[in-house]
């Protein structure tokens, strides 16, 4: 059954309230593979590559990257074209949940600059949103606190949120999550956020499965086996969102985004002096 969370001031037909979750931008690891050991000297000291490496990174050892990583340039262009998207719309965003993950901050972050909302909206971290902790057996990413990514990243975050699942916690909720857990875990995160705001349009940035795990119970709809689950995520595009909103009912329904999602092509590494070399001299 879907929620019967009611919402008394949002359930006209003129501003039907919403609830948008969106996958995070394109992570360097994932562009770039064993980019640490590329971008970063013996020292430490870390020099960008690519044009789509960062010019600079937060002030972290190297180490703390490998299980966290940023996004690239082109990942924090697609968040800010995703907020454009939202202003262009006339989608009012009042309340911002997102993962302690970096690549989720740094997207949240420019996704609120593209809506021009980033000084007047302020963050709430909540871990509780994490990707799937099946993923994480062997160690849980080392996240930046609320006050290192404010520091960090210049993010409008709220220092006085007090998340629906600690860090901490989810050091235990690791080793047991199934993939049952795992959605039964963004549900009730959901809900608590559904509840304690009461009114607005609420925005989650997190995972790929982030946009049907923090969806799903809400709707009503079955949880998915899990080869079903697998093949979903690795299928997610990044920036993929998804779009409910509640009915004259109270229940949460799956409604069709008001705007299009982003695709950028395959662009291999340039290498001038190996591509020239393949020509007749």
């Amino acid at each position: 059954m879907g929620s019967n969370l009611k919402l008394n001031d949002n359930v006209d037909n003129l501003k039907p309230r919403r609830l948008i979750t969106v996958r995070h931008g394109e992570r360097m690891d994932l562009a770039f593979g064993d980019w640490i050991k590329l971008c970063f000297d013996k020292q430490g000291r870390y020099k960008p590559q690519d044009l789509n490496h960062p010019k600079k990174l937060i002030d972290r050892e190297p180490w703390a990257y490998s299980n966290d990583s940023p996004l690239t340039p082109i990942g924090e262009f697609q968040g800010f074209l995703f907020g454009q998207a939202l202003s262009d719309h006339g989608v009012e965003i009042n309340h911002v949940y997102c993962s302690p993950a970096l690549r989720c901050l740094q997207t949240c972050h420019n996704i609120l600059k593209g809506a021009g909302i980033q000084d007047n909206l302020a963050v709430n971290i909540e871990p509780g949103l994490f990707e799937f902790l099946g993923d994480h057996l062997h160690r849980l990413p080392s996240w930046l606190t609320p006050k290192e990514a404010a520091a960090g990243t210049g993010m409008n975050i709220n220092l006085d949120y007090k998340p629906q699942i600690e860090a901490v916690d989810m050091l235990t909720i690791r080793t047991a999550e199934n993939h049952s857990d795992f959605y039964a875990r963004c549900h009730k995160v959901v809900e608590s956020i559904i509840s304690s705001t009461v009114t607005g349009n609420i925005l989650i940035v997190a995972h790929a499965a982030s946009v049907d795990s923090c969806t799903r119970l809400l709707t009503g709809k079955k949880l998915p086996e899990w080869n079903d689950f697998f093949q979903f995520v690795h299928r997610i595009p990044y920036l993929a969102h998804s779009h409910c909103q509640i009915n004259r009912n109270g229940e949460w329904k799956m409604v069709e985004p008001l705007f299009p999602g982003i695709t950028i092509s395959s662009n291999n590494h340039y290498d001038y002096s190996s591509l020239w070399s393949m020509l007749p001299k």
